[in-house]
């Protein structure tokens, strides 16, 4: 995240020469050079000055903080990973993008990009990667939406990013690959499956199983998401303004406020993420909280 002022942008400059070892770690600067990563302070080092004012409100920073904090721990939470092989793996951060490790190299693909990868696979070797290894003459090459080219060959594909090492999936590991991306992105082995007698869309004109109708629409126009489990226990402490346990631990009124605040802000899939999270898990988000909004910047 950049910085939102002048002053914010020195103040990181000096945090991050603490961290190189180039300045004592002291005072304020010395604390944020401690607990911050290096990354997180490149990113308000780095900032330009030009269009940014020379200061910003304390709360609309820590507003900033927060709302990046969140944004990790829910990828956190909703991040699997699935084994394809003895040293290569593919982990999963939502429904929306995914990291493929081979022995030596690695790429990221997102979600149009696998749907696009599964429908040149299939092209080439059959719908169930059946085609005999005479009818394919020689490899085929493909460019996915994000740049990854893909050689496509009856022993299996070969992706590789620009500038990086390639990642080479034989037949068995791009079948396991498929199946994992088809149960946690809902593309994959199904993509461009549309059932037959259907008009193949669904909600917001995407590929859908089954024809788009009226039930469909009434499953767009669905209620707000209200909060289930813990956050449920969140809420009802913020109503009865009187504190209660949960994971646990007794939590006070302005802390169940601060949650809740953070949970109407958020769109409608976090809050569903959030209502999955274990009560202790919402009480470690709670403590981040907390640390972000009394962690002290300059004015």
């Amino acid at each position: 995240m950049p910085a939102q002022s002048k002053a914010q942008q020195r103040f990181f400059g000096v945090v991050k020469a603490m961290q190189k070892g180039d300045k004592p770690k002291k005072g304020e600067a010395g604390k944020v050079a401690k607990s911050m990563k290096k990354k997180d302070v490149d990113d308000f080092a780095s900032t330009k000055h030009k269009g940014k004012p020379e200061k910003v409100k304390r709360e609309q920073r820590v507003r900033n903080l927060i709302k990046k904090m969140v944004r990790e721990e829910l990828n956190k939470i909703n991040e699997t990973t699935v084994r394809i092989s003895k040293m290569k793996d593919v982990s999963f951060a939502g429904r929306d993008r995914l990291q493929l490790v081979g022995k030596k190299g690695k790429l990221g693909l997102d979600r149009k990009s696998v749907s696009a990868l599964a429908k040149a696979v299939r092209s080439v070797l059959g719908r169930s990667f059946t085609t005999h290894e005479a009818k394919l003459n020689e490899a085929k090459m493909v460019t996915l939406p994000n740049g990854v080219k893909v050689k496509i060959e009856f022993k299996g594909i070969t992706l590789q990013k620009s500038g990086k090492k390639p990642v080479f999936l034989d037949r068995t590991e791009m079948m396991t690959f498929f199946k994992a991306t088809q149960k946690y992105m809902k593309q994959g082995l199904a993509a461009g499956k549309v059932s037959e007698g259907t008009c193949g869309y669904g909600e917001n004109g995407e590929l859908g199983e089954e024809p788009a109708g009226p039930h469909l629409i009434k499953k767009k126009m669905k209620e707000e998401v209200e909060p289930i489990g813990g956050m449920a226990k969140i809420a009802k402490i913020v109503k009865d303004k009187q504190h209660a346990k949960v994971g646990g631990q007794t939590v006070d009124m302005q802390s169940a406020n601060l949650l809740m605040k953070l949970y109407n802000a958020v769109k409608d899939k976090d809050k569903e993420k959030m209502n999955k999270m274990s009560e202790k898990k919402l009480i470690m988000v709670l403590g981040k909280l907390w640390s972000r909004v009394k962690l002290k910047l300059p004015t």
